[in-house]
């Protein structure tokens, strides 16, 4: 018979919907209980009451009668009558008495399943306890979001995933060189940033010739989901504002430039985080700002956080670039003539971070450290009595430096020579006598003869043929400046040679122009491609080893994002630039200018924008017609000069900075160990079986999965119902786009796990123990609590306080190190069981105890944890707030919020039971 006690707190068997009653009397046999929320009272016989005592434990969340949201850390009871001490959200602690719980807590399936010996398979526990242990690494890995993606692991990209990832709402203009991946980068940027919950909302503003490229790279790559919003997509939609119907967005720059009424709904869009590209096409504010450029200016002056991207940072001038940054911080670039004293610093501070390698610091040197404020008293004392600095501390001083000085925190440019891993390149002239009906003066003098047939007596046509019906080993890409001169090119070679080739130019539609780069890069696809400049605009042709330059423009930014079509990190060992050029007039002048001037077709050339502006009237005067015998050699020698300028000074200082060599190198080798120590495949095909899905091999790391006919309905919906092939290795997921790259963060995998974490399989199980050394009949009860957090207000806790699992084992003192487990059979083991109920209570009880002394040293290692980063990220931007205004007061304030809502939640932090296993000694 029951025990009861006025106060306590029953639920009615017979009527559920009545809720949560509380006892106002025990007057003899009888009982009388009153049902708050339904406002009704029942007088029941005390010997068949049909009532059940409610009894919440640790980690439940409780609402009171006075509607305040309460978890329960401990209970006491007292006279019959239990008081939990509880805490709310802003976590302060609350003693509750059951008199005052106004609903019932959710009754946890694995002490249900407990209570009532429902048994499942040992195997499915053990996958359980897996799961669970796998989801904690995953969400709490300092890689997260780095390596989940299909791209080869490649230092300067993973550090500037892992630096500007980490920001709060960082503000950069991405400047690497040609063929660095950018879009792979801005892609880690938005992958980290999004997996940290710092952003939630992202729009990418693109031309209209690269959304369809960005779309489907965010999706193969990243497997990020973007929606493209043309003109179609804003007429269709019902909703006020359409771009508020999707988290991620891909829109044109030109279509909101033409329809203010899109460009609005941009403004309101809300977002976290803007993206980009090709910035350079903007313009500046110079002479006025440009509809593009007032554009952007507006949004990212409305958004926190901001990527710029491009390949050529000063292509239009050190002013627009100037503009650029001021887009990015117009606190701090509001002055271009303060800008342009800042710049002619930068190569004393080069030279200074060179100095820092000296075997002993002079004491001039000392001086100058301490001026920069790169040094303090103590440290300059500590130097007094060492006078050979350690290899850390001037790791040290040489961060500080690249922090405190110059546009480090905004800009970042790798550059080829830096990076490495770039193909050699070979130039083949080839010199052709220039028709008489063409002008010299013409760069492409085909686009002025009146002749429609121009390319039947165009030399460089035929060795055209000649070239792509002969053996040369490889695809081949051809771009020319003028899109009729593509097409009519294009039209006359299907005619006159059996060469698979595709057409690339500025008058096809998006589509057609993503599907001949799509046949292109086909193994079995298109030989040839012919382009139009519009192919040298951030389009990948990496699949062509030959690229056949039909002309050469002006500008040699221009021509080097030509030859980064298919210049570019990965490539291979060797590609081959040809050069059908005519003997005279102004094809000649440009082929010297860039061989012989500029040595921009056997390598990069960093100084070449630079040349060119210096003597571009004579440049362009030679080409006209004039004569210059002085031009190429003076241009040389001041393209050396260049050079070696941008060597010692600014651009070294970010090539330094955009890349520091020591945590890139270390987060590739994590990174590298955790891909080749990675089990997944192993835990995929013993849990993927149990959700119903048909596994099938198909090659070496490489699994065929379909949905089963025992799957439920949207069990796992990134499981497509066709199925699907996919790979667990990192270099078959880059040649192999036809195949999901599965690691522990993608989203079937996340899902197959919360799947199974959140089901009601292998959530109790018994097994039989052997060799333990224990005594025969002894009863242990091994438990899996995962710690939760409090209520997220806004703040990730996730990588200092996962939900991570506790596994304790009680009933026993010292746990012994080997323990054989069995199945049991259940039908001689259940009246054992059965029996021991009273004790397997007390067992779940000890549990709790145990995990919650756990949960507390997790709580004191996270807020350790917390303050020891941020203090360090606070005390760090503090200092370099002094010397360089680049830092936001914004930074600061985030970082001080972050603190203080992290420890909001870690003082609401729970756990809560997730399985069980009854382990029964035996001999």
């Amino acid at each position: 018979m029951n025990n009861f006690v006025v106060g306590q707190c029953w639920s009615s068997e017979a009527e559920p919907e009545l809720g949560l009653g509380n006892l106002l009397l025990v007057e003899g046999r009888r009982i009388t209980v009153h049902f708050h929320s339904a406002d009704a009272t029942r007088v029941y016989a005390m010997d068949s009451a049909p009532l059940r005592r409610v009894n919440c434990k640790p980690g439940e969340a409780v609402v009171s009668k006075d509607g305040l949201a309460l978890v329960i850390s401990r209970l006491q009871e007292r006279n019959g009558v239990i008081f939990y001490s509880c805490h709310s959200d802003s976590g302060q602690e609350i003693i509750l008495p059951e008199t005052e719980l106004q609903t019932v807590p959710e009754r946890n399936p694995v002490e249900e399943a407990l209570k009532f010996g429902d048994f499942d398979l040992l195997s499915r526990f053990q996958l359980r306890a897996e799961t669970l242990h796998r989801r904690q690494v995953a969400l709490s890995s300092p890689l997260r979001g780095l390596g989940c993606n299909r791209t080869a692991l490649l230092p300067h990209q993973l550090y500037l995933a892992d630096e500007i990832g980490s920001r709060h709402a960082p503000r950069v203009l991405l400047a690497d060189e040609v063929g660095l991946g950018k879009t792979i980068e801005a892609g880690m940027v938005l992958q980290r940033q999004l997996q940290a919950g710092r952003v939630n909302r992202v729009l990418i503003l693109l031309s209209d010739n690269l959304q369809h490229q960005w779309l489907v790279e965010m999706l193969r790559r990243f497997n990020l989901r973007f929606a493209l919003f043309d003109r179609d997509r804003f007429e269709d939609s019902d909703w006020p504002n359409p771009m508020l119907s999707e988290q991620l967005v891909i829109t044109s720059l030109e279509l909101l430039q033409s329809e203010p009424e899109y460009a609005l709904h941009a403004f309101d869009g809300e977002w976290d985080l803007l993206v980009v590209d090709e910035a350079h096409r903007l313009g500046g504010m110079e002479p006025e700002p440009s509809p593009a450029f007032s554009l952007v200016a507006a949004l990212s002056g409305l958004i926190p956080a901001v990527l710029l991207l491009t390949a050529t940072p000063e292509q239009l001038g050190q002013h627009a670039h100037f503009d650029r940054l001021r887009l990015l911080d117009p606190d701090r670039f509001h002055n271009y003539e303060l800008f342009q004293q800042d710049t002619a610093a930068f190569q004393q501070i080069a030279q200074l971070f060179d100095r820092l390698s000296e075997p002993g610091w002079s004491e001039s040197l000392v001086t100058q450290l301490h001026q920069f404020d790169l040094l303090d008293g103590d440290e300059i004392d500590l130097l007094a009595e060492h006078s050979q600095p350690s290899d850390q501390f001037r790791e040290t001083v040489r961060n500080r430096l690249l922090d405190r000085h110059g546009t480090g925190r905004l800009l970042f440019r790798n550059t080829r020579a830096a990076v490495g891993g770039f193909p050699q390149r070979q130039v083949h002239r080839i010199e052709l006598a220039l028709p008489d009906h063409y002008s010299a003066s013409e760069l492409s003098p085909e686009r002025l003869v009146s002749d429609t047939d121009w390319w039947r007596h165009d030399p460089r046509v035929n060795w055209l043929i000649d070239f792509v019906e002969s053996d040369h080993q490889g695809k081949v890409l051809l771009i020319c400046s003028e899109d009729v001169s593509a097409r009519q090119l294009h039209d006359y070679l299907r005619l006159r040679t059996q060469v698979r080739s595709a057409l690339f130019h500025g008058e096809m539609t998006v589509l057609q122009r993503d599907r001949a780069a799509a046949w292109f890069a086909e193994t079995d696809g298109a030989q040839l491609m012919i382009c139009s400049e519009i192919g040298s605009e951030g389009r990948n042709f990496q699949a062509a080893r030959h690229l056949v330059l039909f002309d050469l423009p002006l500008n040699p930014d221009l021509l080097e994002q030509r030859i980064g079509r298919i210049d570019r990190i990965g490539q291979g060992d060797l590609i081959e630039l040809h050069l059908p050029l005519f003997d005279r007039g102004a094809q000649q002048w440009m082929w010297r200018w860039c061989d012989q001037a500029l040595n921009i077709l056997a390598a990069p050339s960093p100084a070449a924008l630079v040349v060119f502006q210096h003597f571009k009237p004579r440049l362009l005067a030679c080409c006209e017609g004039g004569d210059d015998a002085g031009l190429i050699e003076e241009a040389r020698l001041f393209c050396e000069r260049e050079r070696q300028i941008i060597d010692t000074g600014r651009d070294r200082l970010l090539e330094l900075n955009s890349c520091r060599q020591q945590p890139a190198q270390a987060l590739t080798a994590d990174l590298r160990t955790r891909d080749a120590q990675d089990d997944l495949q192993e835990f995929m095909e013993t849990l993927l079986p149990e959700l119903g899905v048909e596994v099938e091999q198909h090659s070496d790391h490489c699994l065929v999965l379909r949905p089963g006919s025992l799957m439920s309905e949207g069990a796992l919906p990134e499981l497509p119902d066709e199925g699907v092939t996919v790979t667990f290795d990192r270099q078959i997921a880059l040649q192999r786009e036809d195949m999901l790259f599965l690691t522990d963060e993608h989203l079937l995998t996340q899902g197959a796990m919360e799947k199974w974490a959140t089901g009601l399989r292998g959530l109790v199980a018994v097994a039989v123990v052997r060799d333990s050394g224990l005594k025969p009949g002894t009863l242990l009860l091994e438990t899996l609590h995962v710690s939760q957090a409090g209520v997220d207000h806004g703040a990730s806790l996730n990588r200092y306080f996962p939900p991570t699992l506790i596994r304790e084992i009680s009933g026993v003192g010292n746990v012994p190190a080997n323990m054989t487990r069995l199945e049991p059979e259940l039908a001689k083991l259940k009246p054992f069981v059965k029996a021991k109920q009273a004790q397997i209570e007390a067992l779940l009880v000890q549990s709790y105890d145990l995990a919650e002394q756990q949960l507390q040293r997790l709580r004191d290692a996270a807020t350790a944890a917390i303050d020891l980063e941020l203090g360090e990220a606070s005390g760090r931007l503090q200092a370099l707030r002094k010397h360089n205004p680049t830092v936001r007061q914004d930074e600061l304030a985030a970082i001080a919020e972050e603190q203080a809502l992290l420890h909001q939640q870690l003082a609401g932090a729970t756990i809560r039971l997730q399985g069980c296993c009854l382990l029964v000694v035996q001999n």
